[in-house]
């Protein structure tokens, strides 16, 4: 993963549910990437950045989740 890639939770992380309240279909996109495993996304729901997540938490987002 890199910056600028469309990502969603994975299935591990939608686990985590008191981690990652209501971003069980949200699309986000990485803006910064640090030690090659730790990932910022800025979600589009709320705009809001998610500092530091685990590459285990998510997986790149689907064109058909996109469109809806």
């Amino acid at each position: 993963m890199k910056v600028g890639d469309l990502v969603q939770l994975s299935a591990y992380a939608r686990n985590l549910k008191h981690f990652y309240v209501g971003r069980d279909r949200d699309i986000g996109l990485i803006v910064r990437t640090t030690w090659g495993s730790f990932y910022s996304v800025r979600w589009c729901s709320d705009n809001k950045l998610s500092a530091n997540m685990d590459r285990r938490d998510l997986k790149y987002a689907k064109s058909k989740n996109i469109s809806g």
